[in-house]
């Protein structure tokens, strides 16, 4: 059972460190930049749905936002992982010349 404390103190020794590395740190400020810069704006769609409803589907938003609590360890390596899709999907035109993601 050695192994497992060995596994166990490497764990923990890399949990430690994956929010603090820059790299993660700058993976993760590129992403979110790319989220925000690039987020459909649901105002824009008042004339289509109505601004009330667009209200309410915004409150709804942040209830559940309130809900879930504070981001953790893996919605961090979550947004990162995202941001890599979003933005090979297109650079790398995985689907395919035409596509643009939001």
């Amino acid at each position: 059972m050695a192994y497992e404390g060995i596994e166990r103190r490497a764990h923990e020794r890399l949990d430690r460190a994956f929010e603090t590395r820059p790299l993660m740190i700058n993976a993760h400020d590129r992403a979110i930049k790319s989220f925000t810069e690039d987020a459909i704006r649901p105002e824009e769609f008042s004339d289509l749905y109505g601004s009330d409803v667009i209200q309410r589907d915004l409150a709804t938003v942040e209830r559940l936002k309130s809900k879930f609590g504070a981001p953790d360890r893996a919605k961090f390596a979550a947004e990162i992982l995202e941001g890599i899709i979003y933005d090979q999907s297109e650079l790398s035109d995985w689907l395919g010349p035409h596509a643009h993601t939001i």
